[in-house]
């Protein structure tokens, strides 16, 4: 959202409602660390860890869009 992969408005809405169904990150808490390392721009796949800052433009993008549609699908 931040660099404008994908609709601020949107994807920042769907990530509150998301935060919110799953508690990750609970009133007076942390948060949760899957949380965070998706905030970090980091994917775990089967136990490997990918980062998206360092991925090609097209790549963060067509990212951010499927992860937002995830997120979306999840709610």
């Amino acid at each position: 959202m931040q660099n404008e992969y994908v609709d601020y408005d949107d994807g920042f809405r769907v990530l509150q409602e998301y935060v919110k169904k799953t508690n990750a990150v609970p009133e007076g808490a942390d948060g949760n660390m899957f949380y965070a390392i998706g905030t970090a721009g980091q994917l775990r796949v089967n136990n490997k860890t990918y980062s998206i800052a360092t991925a090609t433009l097209p790549i963060r993008q067509s990212t951010c869009k499927v992860v937002l549609a995830r997120a979306k699908a999840s709610l």
